[in-house]
Protein backbone atom coordinates (compact mmCIF):
# COMPACT_ATOMS: atom_id res chain seq x y z
CA UNK A 1 0.00 0.00 0.00
CA UNK A 2 1.25 4.00 0.08
CA UNK A 3 1.00 6.37 2.22
CA UNK A 4 -2.56 6.95 1.19
CA UNK A 5 -4.44 4.39 2.51
CA UNK A 6 -8.48 5.82 3.37
CA UNK A 7 -9.87 7.17 0.22
CA UNK A 8 -12.95 8.56 -0.36
CA UNK A 9 -15.35 9.50 -3.64
CA UNK A 10 -17.85 12.23 -3.69
CA UNK A 11 -19.84 11.36 -6.92
CA UNK A 12 -20.53 8.26 -8.09
CA UNK A 13 -20.86 9.38 -12.05
CA UNK A 14 -18.76 7.86 -14.88
CA UNK A 15 -15.45 9.14 -13.37
CA UNK A 16 -16.22 8.43 -9.76
CA UNK A 17 -17.55 5.31 -10.25
CA UNK A 18 -14.39 4.22 -12.68
CA UNK A 19 -12.37 5.80 -9.41
CA UNK A 20 -13.89 3.99 -6.71
CA UNK A 21 -13.53 0.57 -9.37
CA UNK A 22 -9.64 1.08 -9.91
CA UNK A 23 -9.47 1.90 -6.11
CA UNK A 24 -11.21 -1.24 -5.14
CA UNK A 25 -9.33 -3.47 -7.35
CA UNK A 26 -5.80 -2.51 -6.41
CA UNK A 27 -6.88 -3.34 -2.54
CA UNK A 28 -7.93 0.03 -1.11
CA UNK A 29 -10.21 1.31 1.17
CA UNK A 30 -12.62 3.26 -0.45
CA UNK A 31 -16.00 4.98 0.53
CA UNK A 32 -18.36 6.54 -1.68
CA UNK A 33 -19.99 9.92 -0.16
CA UNK A 34 -23.83 10.19 -0.96
CA UNK A 35 -27.07 11.18 0.86
CA UNK A 36 -29.53 8.63 2.37
CA UNK A 37 -31.40 8.23 -0.75
CA UNK A 38 -28.88 7.17 -2.93
CA UNK A 39 -27.09 5.42 -0.11
CA UNK A 40 -30.35 2.84 -0.35
CA UNK A 41 -29.85 2.92 -4.38
CA UNK A 42 -26.57 2.34 -4.45
CA UNK A 43 -26.70 -0.66 -1.71
CA UNK A 44 -29.77 -2.48 -3.43
CA UNK A 45 -28.24 -2.03 -7.37
CA UNK A 46 -24.71 -1.89 -6.99
CA UNK A 47 -22.72 -0.76 -9.45
CA UNK A 48 -21.39 -3.37 -13.04
CA UNK A 49 -18.42 -1.67 -14.39
CA UNK A 50 -16.83 -2.97 -17.35
CA UNK A 51 -18.79 -5.94 -16.52
CA UNK A 52 -17.65 -6.62 -12.94
CA UNK A 53 -19.97 -6.15 -10.30
CA UNK A 54 -18.73 -3.83 -6.99
CA UNK A 55 -20.57 -3.41 -4.09
CA UNK A 56 -18.53 -0.23 -2.54
CA UNK A 57 -18.86 0.73 0.99
CA UNK A 58 -22.03 3.99 0.75
CA UNK A 59 -21.54 6.45 3.65
CA UNK A 60 -23.52 9.53 4.36
CA UNK A 61 -21.41 12.14 6.49
CA UNK A 62 -23.28 10.82 9.83
CA UNK A 63 -21.92 7.18 8.80
CA UNK A 64 -18.34 8.53 8.36
CA UNK A 65 -16.05 7.60 11.55
CA UNK A 66 -12.31 7.81 10.28
CA UNK A 67 -11.25 10.92 8.35
CA UNK A 68 -10.26 10.39 4.88
CA UNK A 69 -6.74 10.72 3.81
CA UNK A 70 -7.84 11.57 0.26
CA UNK A 71 -10.86 12.66 -1.08
CA UNK A 72 -11.72 12.59 -4.98
CA UNK A 73 -14.97 14.88 -5.68
CA UNK A 74 -16.06 13.99 -9.04
CA UNK A 75 -19.50 15.33 -8.98
CA UNK A 76 -21.41 17.65 -11.37
CA UNK A 77 -20.57 20.98 -10.89
CA UNK A 78 -24.37 21.60 -9.85
CA UNK A 79 -24.38 18.92 -7.58
CA UNK A 80 -20.98 20.18 -5.94
CA UNK A 81 -22.39 23.15 -3.41
CA UNK A 82 -24.73 20.15 -1.61
CA UNK A 83 -22.03 17.46 -2.09
CA UNK A 84 -19.57 19.27 0.43
CA UNK A 85 -21.55 20.54 2.56
CA UNK A 86 -20.28 19.40 5.90
CA UNK A 87 -17.34 18.25 4.88
CA UNK A 88 -15.48 20.22 7.02
CA UNK A 89 -16.42 17.75 9.82
CA UNK A 90 -15.11 14.91 8.29
CA UNK A 91 -11.65 15.61 7.99
CA UNK A 92 -8.63 15.99 9.75
CA UNK A 93 -5.18 17.88 9.57
CA UNK A 94 -3.86 15.31 6.89
CA UNK A 95 -6.72 14.97 4.10
CA UNK A 96 -6.29 16.41 0.58
CA UNK A 97 -9.20 16.51 -1.64
CA UNK A 98 -8.81 16.72 -5.20
CA UNK A 99 -11.75 18.16 -7.59
CA UNK A 100 -11.89 15.93 -11.24
CA UNK A 101 -15.29 17.98 -12.18
CA UNK A 102 -14.97 20.19 -15.92
CA UNK A 103 -14.49 23.77 -15.01
CA UNK A 104 -12.09 26.04 -13.35
CA UNK A 105 -13.95 27.56 -10.29
CA UNK A 106 -15.15 23.98 -8.33
CA UNK A 107 -11.56 24.33 -6.67
CA UNK A 108 -12.78 27.68 -5.17
CA UNK A 109 -15.72 26.48 -4.35
CA UNK A 110 -14.01 23.25 -2.33
CA UNK A 111 -11.69 25.11 -0.58
CA UNK A 112 -14.06 27.65 1.16
CA UNK A 113 -15.70 24.32 3.10
CA UNK A 114 -12.45 22.84 3.77
CA UNK A 115 -9.65 25.24 3.66
CA UNK A 116 -7.95 25.84 0.62
CA UNK A 117 -4.61 24.40 1.53
CA UNK A 118 -6.29 21.36 1.43
CA UNK A 119 -7.21 21.38 -2.33
CA UNK A 120 -4.94 20.27 -5.17
CA UNK A 121 -5.76 21.72 -8.39
CA UNK A 122 -6.10 18.40 -11.24
CA UNK A 123 -8.42 17.42 -13.91
CA UNK A 124 -9.15 14.02 -16.16
CA UNK A 125 -8.66 13.60 -20.10
CA UNK A 126 -8.54 11.35 -22.64
CA UNK A 127 -11.43 9.10 -20.82
CA UNK A 128 -14.49 7.00 -22.31
CA UNK A 129 -15.88 6.08 -19.23
CA UNK A 130 -19.90 5.76 -20.31
CA UNK A 131 -22.75 5.38 -17.33
CA UNK A 132 -26.15 4.41 -17.99
CA UNK A 133 -27.61 3.52 -14.77
CA UNK A 134 -25.87 1.31 -12.94
CA UNK A 135 -23.82 0.28 -15.80
CA UNK A 136 -20.38 1.59 -16.95
CA UNK A 137 -17.84 1.29 -19.40
CA UNK A 138 -14.63 2.51 -20.71
CA UNK A 139 -11.58 1.56 -22.73
CA UNK A 140 -9.56 4.24 -21.64
CA UNK A 141 -9.41 5.42 -17.99
CA UNK A 142 -7.78 8.57 -19.11
CA UNK A 143 -5.12 10.75 -17.72
CA UNK A 144 -5.32 12.53 -14.40
CA UNK A 145 -3.35 15.74 -14.80
CA UNK A 146 -2.52 18.03 -11.39
CA UNK A 147 -0.06 20.12 -9.50
CA UNK A 148 -0.31 22.74 -6.65
CA UNK A 149 -1.56 25.99 -7.73
CA UNK A 150 1.32 28.12 -6.37
CA UNK A 151 4.11 25.61 -8.80
CA UNK A 152 5.86 23.92 -6.08
CA UNK A 153 6.20 20.52 -5.87
CA UNK A 154 5.78 18.98 -2.33
CA UNK A 155 5.32 15.53 -0.70
CA UNK A 156 1.97 15.29 -1.22
CA UNK A 157 2.38 15.47 -4.92
CA UNK A 158 4.48 12.54 -5.09
CA UNK A 159 2.29 10.57 -2.48
CA UNK A 160 -0.59 11.19 -4.94
CA UNK A 161 1.33 9.94 -7.73
CA UNK A 162 2.41 6.94 -5.79
CA UNK A 163 -1.50 5.91 -5.46
CA UNK A 164 -1.78 6.61 -9.16
CA UNK A 165 0.81 4.32 -10.29
CA UNK A 166 -0.77 1.71 -8.20
CA UNK A 167 -3.78 1.56 -9.16
CA UNK A 168 -2.68 2.18 -12.77
CA UNK A 169 -4.03 5.10 -14.37
CA UNK A 170 -1.88 7.89 -16.16
CA UNK A 171 -0.89 10.99 -14.19
CA UNK A 172 0.89 14.45 -14.64
CA UNK A 173 2.51 16.40 -12.55
CA UNK A 174 2.41 19.19 -14.04
CA UNK A 175 4.02 22.78 -13.97
CA UNK A 176 1.78 25.09 -14.34
CA UNK A 177 -1.60 23.57 -13.59
CA UNK A 178 -3.69 26.69 -13.63
CA UNK A 179 -2.97 27.05 -16.84
CA UNK A 180 -3.87 23.45 -18.00
CA UNK A 181 -7.19 23.58 -16.21
CA UNK A 182 -7.76 26.60 -18.43
CA UNK A 183 -6.86 23.71 -21.49
CA UNK A 184 -9.36 21.39 -19.99
CA UNK A 185 -12.14 23.58 -19.80
CA UNK A 186 -11.39 25.17 -23.37
CA UNK A 187 -11.27 21.69 -24.49
CA UNK A 188 -14.61 21.22 -22.88
CA UNK A 189 -16.36 24.51 -23.91
CA UNK A 190 -15.67 22.71 -27.46
CA UNK A 191 -16.18 19.78 -27.36
CA UNK A 192 -18.69 18.96 -24.26
CA UNK A 193 -21.14 21.26 -25.81
CA UNK A 194 -20.96 20.74 -29.44
CA UNK A 195 -21.06 17.30 -29.06
CA UNK A 196 -24.07 17.51 -26.92
CA UNK A 197 -25.98 19.86 -29.29
CA UNK A 198 -25.35 17.71 -32.59
CA UNK A 199 -26.09 14.41 -30.74
CA UNK A 200 -22.56 13.39 -31.66
CA UNK A 201 -20.32 10.76 -30.14
CA UNK A 202 -16.32 10.74 -30.49
CA UNK A 203 -16.78 9.45 -34.03
CA UNK A 204 -18.10 12.74 -36.19
CA UNK A 205 -15.48 14.32 -34.64
CA UNK A 206 -12.83 11.99 -36.38
CA UNK A 207 -15.07 12.47 -39.48
CA UNK A 208 -16.49 15.72 -39.80
CA UNK A 209 -14.91 18.54 -40.75
CA UNK A 210 -17.42 20.75 -40.19
CA UNK A 211 -18.43 20.00 -36.64
CA UNK A 212 -14.86 20.24 -35.88
CA UNK A 213 -14.97 23.94 -37.11
CA UNK A 214 -17.91 24.65 -35.10
CA UNK A 215 -16.35 23.45 -32.00
CA UNK A 216 -12.73 24.76 -32.82
CA UNK A 217 -14.84 28.81 -32.82
CA UNK A 218 -16.38 27.82 -29.86
CA UNK A 219 -13.01 27.00 -28.28
CA UNK A 220 -11.40 30.50 -30.05
CA UNK A 221 -13.63 32.58 -27.82
CA UNK A 222 -12.44 31.08 -24.94
CA UNK A 223 -9.17 31.45 -25.84
CA UNK A 224 -9.31 35.25 -26.29
CA UNK A 225 -11.15 35.49 -22.66
CA UNK A 226 -8.11 33.33 -20.95
CA UNK A 227 -5.38 35.29 -23.06
CA UNK A 228 -7.19 38.69 -21.30
CA UNK A 229 -6.72 37.19 -18.19
CA UNK A 230 -3.46 36.70 -18.11
CA UNK A 231 -3.52 32.56 -19.49
CA UNK A 232 -0.90 32.18 -21.54
CA UNK A 233 -2.67 30.39 -24.25
CA UNK A 234 -3.17 30.82 -27.71
CA UNK A 235 -5.26 28.55 -30.58
CA UNK A 236 -2.62 26.40 -31.56
CA UNK A 237 -4.07 24.29 -29.05
CA UNK A 238 -7.30 23.51 -30.45
CA UNK A 239 -5.47 20.70 -33.12
CA UNK A 240 -4.22 18.99 -30.60
CA UNK A 241 -8.09 18.96 -28.72
CA UNK A 242 -8.34 17.05 -32.12
CA UNK A 243 -5.90 14.93 -32.07
CA UNK A 244 -6.41 13.82 -28.44
CA UNK A 245 -10.36 12.93 -29.64
CA UNK A 246 -9.03 11.25 -32.45
CA UNK A 247 -7.61 8.52 -30.25
CA UNK A 248 -11.03 7.77 -28.34
CA UNK A 249 -13.63 5.30 -29.35
CA UNK A 250 -15.87 6.30 -31.83
CA UNK A 251 -19.02 5.03 -30.13
CA UNK A 252 -17.63 6.89 -26.55
CA UNK A 253 -19.64 10.07 -25.94
CA UNK A 254 -18.44 13.44 -24.00
CA UNK A 255 -19.88 13.65 -20.68
CA UNK A 256 -22.28 16.47 -21.31
CA UNK A 257 -23.89 14.45 -24.83
CA UNK A 258 -24.48 11.43 -22.04
CA UNK A 259 -26.22 13.79 -19.87
CA UNK A 260 -28.44 14.57 -22.66
CA UNK A 261 -29.04 11.37 -24.02
CA UNK A 262 -30.33 10.39 -20.71
CA UNK A 263 -32.43 13.52 -20.22
CA UNK A 264 -30.57 15.03 -17.73
CA UNK A 265 -29.42 18.32 -16.45
CA UNK A 266 -26.20 19.64 -18.11
CA UNK A 267 -23.29 21.86 -16.80
CA UNK A 268 -23.71 24.66 -19.40
CA UNK A 269 -24.29 27.15 -17.47
CA UNK A 270 -20.43 26.47 -15.96
CA UNK A 271 -19.23 26.13 -19.58
CA UNK A 272 -20.44 28.45 -21.89
CA UNK A 273 -22.71 30.36 -19.21
CA UNK A 274 -19.65 31.04 -17.44
CA UNK A 275 -17.78 32.47 -20.28
CA UNK A 276 -20.47 34.56 -21.60
CA UNK A 277 -20.57 36.42 -18.20
CA UNK A 278 -16.61 36.79 -18.12
CA UNK A 279 -16.97 37.48 -22.01
CA UNK A 280 -19.52 40.55 -21.52
CA UNK A 281 -16.64 41.71 -18.21
CA UNK A 282 -14.19 42.07 -20.71
CA UNK A 283 -15.80 43.31 -23.23
CA UNK A 284 -15.03 40.29 -25.77
CA UNK A 285 -18.28 38.88 -27.86
CA UNK A 286 -19.18 35.42 -27.04
CA UNK A 287 -21.82 34.88 -29.72
CA UNK A 288 -20.78 30.91 -30.64
CA UNK A 289 -21.17 29.94 -26.89
CA UNK A 290 -23.95 32.64 -26.91
CA UNK A 291 -26.33 30.14 -29.24
CA UNK A 292 -24.78 26.51 -28.03
CA UNK A 293 -26.22 28.13 -24.08
CA UNK A 294 -29.64 28.61 -25.85
CA UNK A 295 -29.57 25.46 -27.81
CA UNK A 296 -28.60 23.98 -24.24
CA UNK A 297 -31.02 25.36 -22.42
CA UNK A 298 -33.69 24.14 -24.95
CA UNK A 299 -32.35 20.77 -24.52
CA UNK A 300 -32.49 20.86 -20.83
CA UNK A 301 -36.51 22.43 -20.64
CA UNK A 302 -37.68 19.50 -23.25
CA UNK A 303 -36.79 17.06 -20.70
CA UNK A 304 -38.05 19.03 -18.02
CA UNK A 305 -34.72 20.30 -16.22
CA UNK A 306 -35.18 24.10 -15.44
Amino acid sequence: MTKINNIMILGAGAIGAMMAGLLADAGYAVEILCDGERKARYEKDGFIINGKPYAFNYVTLSDVKTPPDFIIAATKQYDLKSAIAGLNKIIDDHTMVMSLLNGIDSEAMIGGVVGQEKVIPAFIVQTDATKAGNRLAYASSGVISFGEADKRKTERLKDIAELFSAIGIAYRIEDDILKEQWWKYILNIGMNQVSAVMGAPYGVFHENAEIRELAGKAMHEAILVAKTKGIDIGDDMIPGVFEIVGRLAKDGMTSMLQDVTAGRKTEVDMLAGQLIRMGKELGIPTPVNEVLFLQLKIKEAMAGNK
